[in-house]
């Protein structure tokens, strides 16, 4: 097992806090985005990531698990545990595929049904492919994004 000096352990600390910011960050943004889903408004922009994003902590906390050894005790985690760790991620990964598969499915078909409709183009400030925007009536679709 691998022994880590002051140094190293301190940028374990380092990586740990900002992937708890991020952990915490996007979680915050994700439950605000599928609120904003079910409160049905007139137009919005919706993202394939959003369940992601709320779940991102099924992939993260395995991570910050495995940081804890070589903080606390200077050496590197115990092969069996970076083997179940590692399980973990992979499956907290298919978990996340597969809710976000059946959200965007259920959720869009639910859009369908209550008469929205898809806009044209990518909503300003997103990649293409990564939102789209959707709205009750097309002349909403020219409105400026939420």
């Amino acid at each position: 097992m691998s022994k880590f000096s002051f140094t190293n352990r301190v940028w374990f600390v380092f990586f740990d806090l900002i992937l708890i910011v991020i952990t915490v960050i996007s979680f915050y943004f994700g439950i605000k985005r599928i609120i904003v889903y079910f409160s049905y408004p007139d137009f919005f922009v919706f993202s394939i990531f959003s369940v992601f994003s709320v779940l991102f902590f099924m992939i993260s906390t395995p991570i910050l698990i495995l940081s804890f050894s070589p903080i606390f005790r200077g050496i590197q985690a115990n092969i069996n545990l970076q083997i179940k760790i590692a399980k973990l991620i992979k499956l907290g990964l298919l978990f996340i595929f597969l809710s976000s598969l059946v959200f965007n499915l259920f959720y869009l078909s639910l859009m369908s049904n209550k008469g929205y409709i898809k806009c044209n183009g990518t909503p300003s400030g997103w990649m293409p492919v990564m939102a789209n925007k959707y709205a009750i009536d097309e002349h909403l679709c020219k409105k400026k994004d939420p």
